[in-house]
């Protein structure tokens, strides 16, 4: 009968040079592994194709790269487990939280695209009384011209345009007929406009041939 050694947890360098102690990182017992036959040690799976023991293997690798990094800032071995599981907990809720944000953007997106009384711009958004005056702070969105007190959620002057259609023009800007805006035409006035909506809607950001209202400079309010 053979004899089989027992690992001690410690991996000898090849050079007979250091030895690196693996005992000193706190695994999860259902990922705790005999590297000497490269299976999971809780389940015996073989980890050489594609599935689950292989993704529980690189997630112990991970792990234990992750426990590594908090010993050197300082954490006592013991104390590792806690500080991963805060801190992927803190990275999901913001990974959480940005995922939520793009599926709502998305969705208002695509209600204002199939809208067919809002203007088709499809980004630059505006103050519905100033017109192009909106500028991006630390604290969101707001419209620069004096005196106004209009604020909008971080990243609101970048998503489609959402007021409501003016007039309808025909440009090689876009192929084919879309609306525009009072003020989205001012600024675009290439085309010709077979059509005219609601004359209050052309009111909104004054009517296309209007001058751009005077605006607060940027480093008056850099910060929203």
């Amino acid at each position: 009968m053979t004899a089989v050694d027992v690992w001690d947890g410690t991996d000898g360098a090849d050079d007979g040079g250091e030895i690196e102690d693996f005992t000193r990182i706190p695994y999860p017992d259902a990922w705790n592994r005999d590297p000497e036959d490269g299976t999971d040690g809780t389940s015996g799976l073989e980890v050489d194709g594609d599935g689950f023991a292989r993704e529980l293997l690189d997630a112990a690798n991970a792990w234990y790269r992750v426990v590594e990094l908090l010993i050197d800032q300082g954490f006592a071995p013991e104390d590792c487990e806690a500080e991963v599981v805060r801190r992927c907990a803190k990275v999901s809720r913001g990974q959480r939280a940005l995922m939520r944000g793009i599926a709502q953007e998305e969705a208002e997106y695509g209600q204002l695209a199939a809208d067919e009384s809002a203007c088709d711009f499809p980004w630059g958004r505006l103050c519905p009384e100033h017109g192009k005056t909106l500028r991006e702070g630390r604290r969101g969105c707001y419209c620069a011209y004096e005196g106004c007190e209009r604020r909008w959620p971080v990243g609101y002057s970048r998503g489609h345009c959402d007021q409501p259609a003016a007039v309808l023009v025909v440009s090689a800007f876009k192929n084919g007929e879309w609306r525009l805006c009072a003020e989205h035409r001012r600024l675009h006035p290439a085309g010709r406009t077979p059509r005219t909506f609601q004359a209050s809607a052309l009111m909104v950001a004054g009517p296309p041939d209007a001058a751009s209202p005077a605006v607060e400079s940027d480093s008056d309010r850099r910060d929203g």
